[in-house]
C-alpha cells in the first residue's frame, strides 16, 4: 500500500502543511490558519490525492508550546495516525538533513521526511484524563510563578520604606505579618499604634503565640528605619494591592489543587502511584 506523509509545522496565526510520498518527493504544501474551516482545507485537499492514489494518510507535528495541540486533537478525533515529535528530536534529524534553511515550509518537509524516516511508528495517544491533568498542573505552575513574583514586588516595596522588616517574622508573609502591613504600613503608622495595641493585634493574629516581647522588637526597629516621604505613599499603596493580589493568587491555586487532586483520584491508574509512594 502506498503511503502519505504530512509534516504540520504549528504556530501561532498560521500553520503549514507539506506532503511527501513514500520516496520523499514534495508533492505539495499549504498554510492553513488553526481553525477547523482551515483543517478542513488541508484535509480535502489531502484525501483527495490520497484516494487518487490509493494512499494510506499519516501526519506529524512538533510540539511546539501549546500551538499544535487544537490540530492534533482534532486529527485524532478525526480518526488520523498522528505522530507529534520533541524539538530536540527534529534537531537532531536536521543535522543529519542536506536542507539547512529553517523556514516554516521547511521544517514542514522536515517533520513529513522524518515520519516517512521512521516508517510510520505507532501513534501513543495520551488519554485525554493525562491531557487534562497536565493542563492543570502547568495552570498550578503559572499560578506559583506569580505567586513569587507578587512576593518578590512587596519585598522590593519594603526595602525601600522599611528597611530590616524581613528580620523581624520568620516569614514576612505569615498571618500576623500580613495583617500588620495590611493596615500599618509604614514605620511611622506601626510606632503611633504604641506597644500595647501592637501586642494586641500581632497576639490576635497570631492565635496567641505572639505579643509584648515581638511588638517591642517591631517598635524598635520602626524607630531606626528611615522612609523616604517621597517614596512611601506610592510604596504603601502597591503593598496593600499586592496583599490583595497575593490572597486571590492563593485561592485560585487552591481551587487549582482542589481540582489536580480530584482529577488524579479519578485516574484509572491513581492506585498504581500511591502504593508506589507509600
Amino acid at each position: 500500500m502506498r503511503h502519505l506523509y504530512v509534516g504540520i509545522d504549528a504556530a501561532k496565526d498560521l500553520h503549514v502543511a507539506c506532503v511527501i510520498d513514500s520516496a520523499g518527493n514534495p508533492l505539495f504544501g499549504l498554510e492553513f490558519r488553526p481553525d477547523r474551516e482551515g483543517l478542513g482545507k488541508l484535509l480535502e485537499k489531502v484525501s483527495v490525492l490520497a484516494d487518487k492514489l490509493g494512499a494510506a494518510l499519516h501526519f506529524a507535528l512538533e510540539a511546539t508550546g501549546v500551538y499544535h495541540l487544537p490540530v492534533y486533537v482534532e486529527l485524532v478525533n478525526r480518526g488520523y495516525a498522528v505522530k507529534v515529535y520533541n524539538p530536540l528530536q527534529l534537531r537532531g534529524f536536521r543535522k543529519k538533513n542536506l536542507r539547512k534553511t529553517k523556514t516554516d515550509a521547511v521544517d514542514a518537509l522536515l517533520i513529513a521526511d522524518m515520519l516517512r524516516y521512521e516508517g510510520t511508528p505507532a501513534q501513543r495517544r495520551l488519554p485525554e484524563d493525562i491531557l487534562e491533568l497536565r493542563e492543570y498542573c502547568r495552570a498550578r505552575e503559572r499560578l506559583i510563578r506569580k505567586l513569587s513574583d507578587v512576593k518578590r514586588q512587596v519585598q522590593r516595596n519594603l526595602s525601600i520604606i522599611f528597611r530590616g522588616y524581613d528580620t523581624l517574622f520568620r516569614d514576612i508573609f505569615c498571618h500576623s505579618s500580613r495583617a500588620l502591613l495590611r493596615e500599618y504600613t509604614t514605620p511611622e503608622a506601626i510606632l503611633a499604634l504604641g506597644e500595647k495595641r501592637l501586642a494586641a493585634l500581632l497576639k490576635a493574629s497570631s492565635r496567641g503565640t505572639l505579643g509584648k516581647e515581638k511588638a517591642r522588637r517591631v517598635l524598635k526597629a520602626c524607630s531606626a528605619a528611615m522612609t523616604p516621604e517621597h517614596l512611601a505613599e506610592p510604596c504603601v499603596m502597591e503593598i496593600r494591592l499586592l496583599l490583595e493580589q497575593l490572597e486571590l493568587l492563593e485561592e485560585q491555586l487552591r481551587a487549582v489543587e482542589g481540582e489536580i487532586c480530584r482529577k488524579f483520584e479519578e485516574y484509572e491508574e491513581c492506585e498504581l502511584f500511591t502504593s508506589a509512594r507509600a
